[in-house]
């Protein structure tokens, strides 16, 4: 979080004063100023800020399943990662039998 701060701050240290004075100037509200002019010109930095968590995200994410061995270590996602692949990995085979039988008797 700390990094995405600093990156976003040094990115909106590179955009002009100057674009929000002639927008007022032209008399375009705070909020146009934000939507119409600042907001594209920071969707570069927003995207690399999304890849960046992404990235560190399911990095940790796959850290954990890998060193967590024990179900009282695992953190709350490998523990719900764990919980549905238990929750639909069983009976699939009894279950599409029982379909399947069920369709025969029709």
């Amino acid at each position: 979080m700390g990094i995405n701060i600093w990156l976003m701050k040094g990115f909106l240290d590179t955009i002009p004063r100057e674009i929000d004075e002639s927008a007022m100037v032209e008399g375009a509200t705070d909020w146009q100023i934000f939507t119409r002019l600042i907001l594209p010109l920071l969707r570069p930095i927003l995207i690399v800020i999304l890849i960046l968590n992404y990235i560190n995200i399911y990095g940790e994410f796959i850290l954990a399943r890998v060193l967590l061995k024990s179900n009282e270590q695992y953190t709350l996602m490998v523990g719900l990662q764990v919980f549905a692949g238990a929750q639909f990995n069983q009976r699939w085979g009894v279950f599409a039998a029982g379909r399947s039988s069920a369709h025969c008797r029709l």
